[in-house]
């Protein structure tokens, strides 16, 4: 980047660069079986990809349920520092309540770090 009051650069007194770097492609992926059983625990994954050249600070990973259903992750959920190459994830614990009926609910992951968001979904039949 050039500053001055001339066109030609080699007149021109101040003189700098700078490089960007985004997120770019990254996107939260969500792996869930098909059938759940109502008051059983059952193992979601939810990565984030390693796409981009950028550095992402607190990133977090987690899911968003229909009422009464709880997710309980088997490890970390908050990542401090994710650096390009890197792909995140956590595996949840998620158990539909008792009383689900036999119909089919979406499990909804988000990976967030300040005002980024990526989301996905999977859609689940809870039967037995």
């Amino acid at each position: 980047m050039y500053v001055g009051d001339s066109s030609a650069q080699a007149d021109l007194s101040l003189r700098a660069s700078f490089t960007t770097a985004t997120p770019g492609a990254r996107q939260v992926t969500v792996s869930a079986p098909a059938t759940m059983r109502p008051g059983q625990a059952t193992a979601v994954r939810v990565a984030l990809s390693a796409a981009g050249d950028a550095t992402l600070h607190g990133v977090r990973l987690a899911l968003q349920l229909p009422g009464g259903w709880k997710a309980v992750p088997t490890g970390p959920a908050v990542f401090g520092s994710v650096a390009p190459g890197q792909a995140p994830a956590v595996t949840f614990l998620v158990t539909p309540p008792v009383y689900a009926p036999n119909a089919s609910a979406v499990v909804h992951a988000t990976a967030t770090t300040g005002d980024w968001l990526r989301e996905a979904g999977a859609t689940v039949t809870v039967s037995g």
